[in-house]
């Protein structure tokens, strides 16, 4: 086994979500400069869930990203495609009326 089959992944832990035309990759950019945010930026607008559905398959892919996770706090997915599959996440409406989704996710 090589080594980076044996490496684990940071799963997304936080959740960006919204429709086409309304500032998700500019709040998702601005969201990215935080130093304590991890952005997977290479997968904007990917249903990770969907198109790795076996844990497997994500942990292989987001080893690939580029720079690597170094620690921060939030590890962000950010995507307009999600609102398209509501019944996995608990969606809830923002002040401004942005959809945001709470998706648990334990982290090893």
């Amino acid at each position: 086994m090589n080594k980076q089959a044996q490496k684990q992944a940071h799963f997304p832990n936080t959740f960006l979500i919204g429709i086409q035309k309304a500032g998700t990759t500019t709040l998702n950019d601005w969201l990215s400069q935080h130093p304590q945010v991890y952005c997977y930026n290479s997968l904007k607008d990917i249903p990770l869930f969907v198109k790795f559905p076996q844990p497997e398959q994500l942990n292989k892919r987001l080893l690939l990203e580029a720079p690597a996770y170094s620690g921060e706090v939030v590890v962000l997915h950010s995507a307009v495609n999600y609102i398209f599959f509501t019944p996995n996440f608990v969606i809830i409406q923002s002040p401004k009326n942005l959809p945001v989704a709470i998706v648990p996710i334990k982290q090893t």
